[in-house]
């Protein structure tokens, strides 16, 4: 998409406002990612440093409930804002 802002086929304000709209999607993807590696984690003990290696990208990122629970406040700010001003 940057590509499409150098060449000015896109305005840099809307590549920004793209990529806000995208970042909380990215992170739930990550928490939904982090909650399948705990719910398919083995239950022999010998078995469970062998996955915790193959999974390593899933859990990269951990947010603790305290965040989770700002960023869905300020997620649903940041939505009510856009309903009023449209």
């Amino acid at each position: 998409m940057e590509e499409e802002v150098s060449k000015g086929l896109l305005d840099p304000d809307k590549l920004i406002q793209m990529k806000e709209y995208i970042e909380p999607i990215k992170i739930n993807w990550q928490r939904i990612s982090y909650i399948m590696y705990l719910l398919n984690m083995p239950a022999r003990n010998s078995k469970k440093e062998k996955y915790k290696n193959q999974n390593k990208k899933l859990i990269q990122d951990k947010a603790t409930l305290e965040d989770v629970s700002i960023e869905n406040h300020n997620q649903i700010d940041k939505i009510r804002k856009e309903i009023r001003t449209s």
